[in-house]
């Protein structure tokens, strides 16, 4: 992926998670140093690389765009987008993938079967599991809305 591509994922990311009325604090004790907004767009962001947490916090470092466009002074911490996941409610991923959709249908963009996978998102409440002997274990892989005929993946 070039950086201009980067650079449109995160801009398509960030409208569709503002759009999503996502509060921007958890509470009002929160430190303030990063939005709720912009870790779950950092994740999708990392997610959509495939890398790991420490990788993908080490590569946002070297990316001032990316960063300037999220208007972050710093690089939040790779436990911060970890913790950040556990904590976030299946119901907001629901309602981005619902935007996203949406967004795509008014570009002209034709999506007959969309599938929702949020299971690569480990810690998240409520999502998807398989059974393995009586217990449950997450599915590894993330895809917020699929295109299943044509495998258009966001």
């Amino acid at each position: 992926m070039s950086s201009s591509q980067y650079i449109r994922v995160t801009q398509a990311a960030l409208s569709a998670v503002k759009a999503s009325h996502l509060p921007l604090y958890s509470c009002k004790y929160s430190k303030n140093t990063c939005t709720r907004h912009h870790l779950l767009v950092l994740l999708l962001l990392k997610e959509r690389l495939r890398l790991d947490y420490r990788s993908f916090v080490d590569l946002l470092a070297v990316m001032p765009p990316i960063r300037d466009l999220l208007h972050l002074d710093r690089v939040p911490h790779y436990t911060t987008l970890h913790t950040f996941l556990q904590r976030i409610h299946s119901l907001w991923l629901t309602i981005l993938q619902k935007k996203i959709l949406s967004s795509a249908y008014q570009h002209g963009e034709v999506i007959r079967v969309a599938a929702l996978d949020a299971s690569g998102f480990t810690g998240a409440k409520d999502l998807s599991c398989m059974r393995k002997s009586g217990v449950r274990s997450p599915v590894s892989g993330v895809i917020l809305a699929s295109s299943a005929a044509s495998h258009i993946t966001v």
